[in-house]
Formats: C-alpha cells, structure tokens, sequence
C-alpha cells in the first residue's frame, strides 16, 4: 500500500492537480467518527466487520467459490452469532493478547489443541514470488509499456524505481506492483475497451 508521501511521489502532477485537496483517508472518517463511543478495541472490530470483511475477505470468498461451482457458507457470520459476540465486552474477546477468547475456548472442546493454537494461516496469492520470477518481466512489460506510461497516471520514475527495488531484491514491492498492474489491466479491458470497438 502507499503512504501518503509516497502516493504523492507515484501520481503524475496533472493528476495531483486534478485531485487538489481530496484525501482518500476521508473514506474512513464517517464510520470512525460513528464508532468513537466504543471502546477502541470495538471500534476496530466493527471497523474491520463494515469495511475489511465484506470489501475484502468475503468478496474474495464469494468470487473464488462460484468460480469453483462451491456454494460456501460462512455460518460464524450468521446474525444471532454476529449479534451475542457484539454483545460481549472486549476483555472476552482479547485477553492478555490472546485473539477470539471464547471461540478459541469452545473450540478446545471440539478441536485438538494443536490445531487450535497453531499460527493464522491465509490464503495469499504468491505476488511476490511471480514478480520475481518467471512473470516479472511480463510485469515489467505491463508497467512501462507505452499504452500504460501515456496515460498520464502515473510518475514513471517512480514506478521504475518501484520496480527496480523489488525485482532487485532491495525491498518487497509485490502489493504495490500488484495495484498498478491490476489498474492497468482493468484500463485495458473496461476504459480502452470502447476505442478499441469505435
């Protein structure tokens, strides 16, 4: 992701311009201000519970399991279960660092320990491994192409020092890449889409 300095670095000074004062943190502002009443730990949950989840972790659910002809199911997001874990307060849900108190406590009912306390374990795509290797020249392709540099988005120098950096090994990029080379495609297949018919 890119901290503010740095998306003031990766965008073009025509689209800073265009942009003028608006600040993307905004997005966030209404939903924080509507929770301040909680105590921070439940602002952070329902914070997560209205943005994180269902932009993020169930859309990808959804998409991956109908693509897979998978009818999947998320039963600890069903209302009456949603509604008592709201209900507790936050030292039944976090207690000396420990995440998911009581769920993890009636899970040692059912489940082995060890499966319990292993550690989080996602299911991350392997950017960085296919910028490093055998795609990251199709990547670097996308990214300094003509097509892509001419729009106008973009400070080229900036994406080529991005680039550089990680397929170098200096830093690790891949979620940074990642985010330029999927709004570049979806420019290419949705906003040039049109041209190309005409």
């Amino acid at each position: 992701m890119y901290h503010a300095d740095e998306r003031k670095a990766l965008l073009s000074p025509e689209i800073q311009r265009m942009l003028g004062s608006w600040n993307s943190e905004a997005h966030f502002s209404e939903p924080i201000r509507r929770l301040g009443d909680l105590p921070l730990p439940a602002q952070l949950m329902a914070f997560d519970f209205e943005t994180y989840l269902p932009e993020d972790c169930l859309t990808k659910v959804d998409r991956m399991s109908m693509a897979h002809s998978i009818e999947s199911r998320v039963p600890l997001l069903d209302h009456h279960v949603v509604e008592l874990a709201a209900s507790f307060p936050p030292h039944l849900k976090i207690h000396d660092g420990t995440l998911k108190r009581v769920l993890r406590q009636l899970a040692f009912r059912l489940v082995p320990r060890e499966i319990v306390d292993r550690p989080k374990q996602g299911f991350g795509v392997p950017i960085n491994h296919w910028f490093r290797g055998a795609l990251g020249d199709a990547f670097r392709d996308v990214l300094a192409s003509p097509t892509t540099r001419q729009r106008g988005y973009f400070n080229h120098s900036f994406v080529d020092r991005v680039l550089d950096e990680h397929l170098s090994g200096k830093r690790d990029h891949a979620l940074r890449l990642w985010q330029l080379l999927v709004f570049e495609l979806w420019n290419r297949q949705y906003a040039d889409a049109p041209a190309l018919a005409a």
